[in-house]
């Protein structure tokens, strides 16, 4: 009895993270009341209050869930049994979704209201950089990846993706999500794929796995 009231508050507070975490996207979480935060949750702050003890701790929360998703690679990245074209693309499709749930409004507004939280999140990301660069590396050694610094690809990945989220450059460069995240995946793929291995990727994979990220996206706005 004990273990399942447990676990139900445990998945009370995760539903009501949630709720929250399109609203953290937009507006980070400093500008945030107690009142706005449990209204966002759709819940009286009193009942707020029974499953956190402050607003710290909801920001901790949200922190210690952002910090898993970026390090939970797919261990499908590592499976040599697997073409190296889907373990790319799967890559890709993790670096697209983290960039779009931890937006840089979030990022900026942590840095300066919890620098100790935000370095959480720098050393979720320094930890599943160190990953894709082994990636990387053993496959610049095959020479099925072109000789190129995989930290500069993960910087761009991180920054210009970021970018393709906002909707005011999507508009000043004439482009849709979906033309933008595909074209950069095209670009990307020239620049990481040895010529000689370009044809041997599917394409037509990363179109559907875009076209449901954008999906995703336009549900969670």
């Amino acid at each position: 009895m004990l273990n399942n009231n447990i676990d139900n508050q445990a998945e009370m507070r995760k539903k009501l993270i949630f709720k929250l975490l399109p609203i953290v996207k937009k507006q980070g979480i400093s500008p945030l009341r107690t009142d706005d935060i449990a209204r966002y949750m759709d819940i009286s702050k009193a009942t707020m209050y029974k499953y956190f003890s402050s607003k710290d701790e909801i920001i901790q929360y949200i922190v210690k869930i952002y910090a898993e998703y970026i390090t939970s690679i797919d261990q499908t990245i590592f499976e040599e049994t697997v073409p190296f074209g889907e373990r790319f693309q799967k890559t890709f499709e993790q670096s697209l979704l983290i960039a779009f749930y931890i937006s840089d409004t979030f990022i900026l507004d942590l840095k300066h209201s919890a620098p100790v939280l935000y370095e959480q999140i720098v050393q979720a990301q320094n930890e599943r950089n160190n990953k894709l660069k082994k990636f990387y590396e053993k496959h610049i050694k095959t020479e099925v990846f072109n000789t190129i610094n995989p930290a500069l690809i993960l910087i761009q990945d991180d920054i210009l993706l970021r970018k393709l989220f906002e909707p005011t450059i999507l508009i000043q460069n004439n482009m849709t999500l979906y033309q933008a995240l595909f074209d950069y995946y095209i670009l990307k793929k020239q620049q990481v794929i040895h010529h000689k291995y370009k044809d041997e990727i599917d394409d037509s994979k990363m179109e559907s796995t875009i076209q449901y990220i954008v999906q995703k996206v336009s549900n969670y706005i």
